[in-house]
């Protein structure tokens, strides 16, 4: 069970490096914005205003695209170390939440030999038999826009 236990782990930890995190700089005329306030987390030193816009005038910088698996291991882009990074690296203070999808792309499952449920427990059965254990694999794909705050 163990050697199971590895090896469906080390695939899990493996589907995060599928996703893909891009910046693309904002081209134009540069102008100032003022936002009206809304909910904030503050992560790895970058806020990430998750709904409205800050309370303050800031200046857009880009867009940060992030798809990835969503699965017990690679978390989300709102909070991010790896966008956080991404957004200080383009001389940016914070993102704003612009969209979010997530896309199911399927189920699968896989066939436990030798064991079942019993009693809110997973044991080993010496009847022989076994279960199914199923899963819906599903994108998130998510669009931050990069800030930079003026005052």
């Amino acid at each position: 069970m163990n050697k199971f236990f590895i090896a469906v782990s080390a695939l899990c930890v493996s589907t995060a490096a599928f996703g893909s995190t891009h910046f693309l700089p904002y081209e134009g005329v540069a102008g100032v914005e003022r936002g009206e306030g809304g909910t904030r987390l503050e992560r790895h030193g970058v806020d990430f205003w998750t709904t409205g816009t800050p309370p303050r005038a800031y200046r857009v910088l880009g867009v940060i695209t992030d798809k990835r698996e969503i699965d017990v291991f690679s978390g989300d882009a709102v909070g991010s170390k790896k966008v956080a990074k991404m957004v200080r690296n383009a001389g940016g203070d914070a993102v704003i939440l612009t969209d979010r999808q997530d896309r199911t792309k399927g189920t699968y499952g896989h066939f436990v030999p030798n064991m079942t449920w019993r009693h809110g427990h997973l044991v080993r059965s010496k009847l022989g038999g076994g279960f199914i254990n199923t899963t819906t694999a599903t994108d998130a794909i998510t669009q931050l826009t990069v800030i930079k705050y003026l005052d």
